[in-house]
């Protein structure tokens, strides 16, 4: 695959990539919060389930979803763990491509290591790969993604998936940008279904995706080249006349670490992090002297366009968190 591919480019950065040990803190940080996540999560309705339907498509298999006891292929806990992770929409997320990147990353990352010795190390410089991947992939495609109606947890979350998994496998540059090609012909996810179980499947279904691509390149699957830039590629389909383009994702250089310059967010309040605008002002107006709930008629909620299309909701299912 050309150096001047983007997916090429990143699989080459990400595969010579040797995290600070500020990034590795970063890190073990999002680990300790996507599994408090999907501990929370696990016996929600729908993070049940989806273990249930696992581990039955699956049968038995090498790894077992966090949170259950039942034995399941890899994909299969991937998708387990990225469910109950967004099950009660707690996890982190970020601002370029606004995503909820761990609980794709992580969901697939933590399948992948109970069948394997990996240490703790190696899980963080992996999961560092992951969300370097991301956030790229969220510069290069601009908000305009996100407000054309695409979850892009599922959308770009299968780029983050994709790069840490092979990192953890010890797969060099060309079969990371190969995996990353793969799981470009998985991304989907369309945000008409907030509001419904199929929002936190999404989660699932992309670090089931970076997974299987994954294993599919290291079993010498290749893909397409410049998948990215090409006349029917990633960006010609995704993208919107706004996006910024490869070359935004690759302005950053090598040492300016995408964990570090974009960090996860975490959130105090388990909704979409664009509705806490108006939780912490709902808070604030309730701390000011003489204030009584009783006495509010109805109240007017103004926000900017990304955070006030992620909390609208859709038509068929009503408002819930992005």
């Amino acid at each position: 695959m050309p150096e001047t591919d983007l997916l090429a480019a990143l699989g080459a950065l990400v595969a010579a990539q040797d995290p600070p040990s500020a990034a590795l803190d970063e890190a073990a940080l999002c680990l300790v919060d996507t599994l408090a996540c999907i501990l929370a999560g696990r016996d929600e309705d729908v993070a049940v389930a989806a273990r249930r339907a696992m581990a039955s498509a699956s049968g038995p298999g090498p790894a077992r979803a966090i949170g259950g006891d039942a034995r399941m292929s890899l994909p299969a806990a991937a998708l387990a763990n990225g469910v109950a992770a967004h099950a009660i929409d707690l996890d982190d997320y970020e601002i370029p491509g606004s995503t909820h990147p761990s609980a794709v990353v992580l969901g697939a990352l933590l399948a992948l290591a109970t069948t394997r010795a990996a240490t703790l190390r190696e899980v963080l410089v992996a999961h560092v790969a992951g969300h370097e991947a991301i956030v790229r992939m969220g510069e290069a495609l601009g908000h305009g993604h996100y407000l054309a109606g695409w979850h892009a947890t599922s959308t770009i979350g299968p780029f983050g998936a994709a790069t840490a998994c092979p990192r953890l496998l010890g797969l060099g540059a060309e079969a990371t940008a190969h995996a990353l090609g793969l799981a470009a012909s998985a991304s989907a996810g369309l945000k008409h279904q907030f509001g419904s179980d199929a929002k936190p499947v999404h989660a699932g279904f992309a670090a089931r995706a970076g997974l299987e691509a994954a294993l599919l390149a290291a079993e010498g699957i290749g893909a397409a080249a410049r998948l990215f830039e090409g006349r029917q590629g990633f960006l010609a389909l995704y993208a919107t006349p706004a996006s910024p383009g490869a070359a935004a994702a690759l302005a950053r250089g090598r040492g300016e670490t995408g964990i570090l310059v974009h960090r996860p967010l975490r959130k105090p309040w388990p909704c979409c992090a664009y509705a806490h605008r108006a939780v912490e002002a709902a808070q604030r107006i309730a701390a000011l002297p003489g204030f009584a709930a009783g006495d509010v008629v109805r109240g007017t909620i103004r926000m900017g366009r990304v955070p006030g299309d992620g909390v609208g909701g859709s038509a068929a299912a009503g408002p819930r968190a992005p």
